[in-house]
């Protein structure tokens, strides 16, 4: 888990940054879903469309925009 959010309404999100196009979440990711109680968990990936992945966890690509500074 490389990045944990809570929620203005206390929800806590939790990110996962992968490499693949195919990305998978080891067993330590799921024990840590449990045992801190995440509520939902994005795995970000450079694919093409978000998709569900398993329950409360959906694949999703990042989007990012930097300013000219």
């Amino acid at each position: 888990m490389n990045l944990i959010v809570k929620t203005r309404k206390n929800k806590l999100l939790a990110f996962e940054f992968k490499a693949s196009k195919a990305p998978k979440l080891s067993r330590g990711f799921y024990e840590m879903m449990t045992s801190i109680k995440i509520d939902e968990a994005y795995l970000i990936s450079p694919v093409e469309e978000s998709y569900p992945y398993k329950q409360n966890i959906r694949v999703a690509k990042l989007n990012l925009e930097l300013a000219d500074n």
